[in-house]
């Protein structure tokens, strides 16, 4: 769905870039948040 490995989605949320909030264990992101990280990432 977004395009990028869970040991990517890992490394986003242990460094910060990508802010979660977890609910037992599912993760939550807000939809702000992801499309920042995307498009910052298509334009790198």
């Amino acid at each position: 769905m977004l395009n990028i490995s869970p040991g990517t989605l890992q490394n986003l949320r242990v460094n910060g870039t990508l802010p979660f909030t977890k609910m037992g264990k599912t993760m939550y992101y807000e939809y702000d948040d992801v499309i920042k990280i995307l498009t910052q990432n298509k334009s790198a």
